[in-house]
C-alpha cells in the first residue's frame, strides 16, 4: 500500500487528523536539522563556544524535547560560562561547580573556590557524589548504603588515654574496704505470699556481713538488723543505699549514730549500688531459681547454707579467683592423686578437693 493511499483513505475528521500529524513530522525533521539534541549520557566537561541558534523544537505526542542549542541556555558564573537545557519552558543547569576538588590533600579540608576555566561548561547532569566512585553505595532510592566499618577507614581515631581508667581503678581500691552497702529482694512462697530478705555486703571481699529474712520489713525492723551486722565491731565509713522508702529517716539516723555516712544512689540507678545488685543476681541464679520457698523458715535455712557456700567454696574473679572468706589452694601430690567432690546446696553445686 503507497503513501498516496494511506493518505486517500478515510475522510472527514480522521483524514484532516492524519495529514496535521505527518505535516507536524515534517516540519520537526527540518527543525531539527540545524539544532542539537541531548544525549542522555552527556558528560559534564568543558567545550568550546558553540555558536548560537535560535531554533526549537515543540513537543509530538505529547513527548517534550530537551535542545540546548539556544543561546539562551548559556549563563555566566564568577568562574566561567556553563551551559544548561531548556525543557518545557524552564532553564535547567545540572552540576554547577561551587568548590575545587577535594581529592588528594584536599579531603576532609574546608572548601575553596573553583578554578576558572575557559569556554563553555557543561551543565547538564549532575556529578558524583565524593567520595564515592560510582552508585554502588545508594539503593534505587538515593539512600545511603555506606557501613560503619567503610566509614572507620576514613575518620582517625583518636588516641585512647588509658590514665582515667587506671586512676579509677586506682580509687575503688584504696577505698573498697571502707564501703559497704546494703539492699532487699523478694522471694516468692508456694502460697504466693512474698518475703523480703535484707542484707548488707563489704566492698573488700564481697563478703556477706548480715542477712535476714521477714514477711513485714520496717524501719524498725531495718534499724535492728543494722545494728547486729556490726554489733561490736567498727562500721564502715560509707554504706550504700538506694531511695527505697523503707530506707526512711529512721534508718538514716541510725546508720550515723554508728559512725557511718549515709550515701544514696540515684533514682531508678541499681548500677550504682553495682555490688550489691551483682551478689542478688547470683543468689537467683545458684539457689532461687532451683527451689521452691515454702515459708520464712525455709528461706532462711535456704539463705544460710548458701552464704556459706558463697564465702567457702564460691570463687570470684575479682578476688583473683578466691573466695570471700579465703580458699587455700589444693596441690596434687602426685599423677595418682584423686578429685573428690563434695555436694552443696543440696546437690546444685559442688566442690571439687584433692582426697588425703
Amino acid at each position: 500500500m503507497t503513501s498516496k493511499n494511506l493518505l486517500n483513505r478515510g475522510s472527514g475528521a480522521a483524514f484532516k487528523e492524519r495529514r496535521s500529524f505527518l505535516g507536524a513530522m515534517a516540519t520537526l525533521g527540518a527543525g531539527l536539522a540545524g539544532s542539537v539534541i541531548l544525549p542522555a549520557t552527556a558528560l559534564a566537561e568543558a567545550t568550546p563556544e558553540a555558536p548560537k541558534k535560535t531554533k526549537s523544537a515543540g513537543s509530538v505526542c505529547g513527548h517534550s524535547t530537551v535542545i540546548a542549542s539556544d543561546a539562551a541556555t548559556v549563563a555566566e558564573t564568577t568562574a566561567g560560562k556553563i551551559r544548561g537545557f531548556r525543557r518545557n519552558g524552564v532553564y535547567v543547569f545540572k552540576g554547577v561547580p561551587y568548590g575545587a576538588s577535594t581529592a588528594g590533600a584536599r579531603r576532609f579540608m574546608p572548601p575553596v573556590k573553583p578554578e576558572p576555566w575557559t569556554g563553555i561548561r557543561n551543565a547538564l547532569q549532575y556529578g558524583r557524589i565524593c567520595p564515592y566512585l560510582d552508585s554502588s553505595h545508594f539503593d534505587t532510592n538515593g539512600k545511603n548504603l555506606l557501613s560503619e566499618r567503610s566509614v572507620s577507614r576514613w575518620v582517625r581515631r583518636a588516641p585512647r588515654d588509658p590514665d582515667p581508667a587506671k586512676r579509677w581503678l586506682t580509687f575503688l581500691r584504696n577505698h573498697r574496704e571502707a564501703i559497704a552497702a546494703m539492699d532487699f529482694f523478694t522471694v516468692p512462697t508456694l502460697t504466693f505470699g512474698v518475703l523480703y530478705c535484707f542484707f548488707v555486703i563489704g566492698h573488700d571481699r564481697r563478703k556477706i556481713l548480715h542477712f535476714n529474712v521477714t514477711q513485714n520489713p520496717n524501719a524498725v525492723w531495718v534499724a535492728q538488723q543494722l545494728r547486729e551486722a556490726w554489733a561490736y565491731k567498727q562500721p564502715h565509713r560509707f554504706l550504700l543505699l538506694d531511695r527505697d522508702s523503707k530506707f526512711g529517716v529512721d534508718v538514716i539516723s541510725v546508720v550515723r549514730d554508728m559512725g557511718s555516712q549515709p550515701t544514696r544512689t540515684a533514682f531508678r540507678s541499681p548500677w550504682q549500688n553495682g555490688v550489691a545488685e551483682r551478689w542478688v543476681g547470683s543468689c537467683r541464679r545458684d539457689l532461687l531459681e532451683h527451689v521452691i520457698v515454702l515459708n520464712e523458715r525455709h528461706l532462711k535455712r535456704l539463705m544460710g547454707e548458701y552464704v556459706r557456700y558463697y564465702h567457702e567454696d564460691r570463687t570470684h574473679l575479682g578476688l583473683a579467683k578466691d573466695t570471700p572468706a579465703g580458699r587455700p589452694t589444693a596441690i596434687r601430690s602426685g599423677a595418682g592423686s584423686e578429685i573428690q567432690s563434695l555436694p552443696r546446696l543440696g546437690g546444685l553445686h559442688h566442690r571439687y578437693a584433692v582426697a588425703a
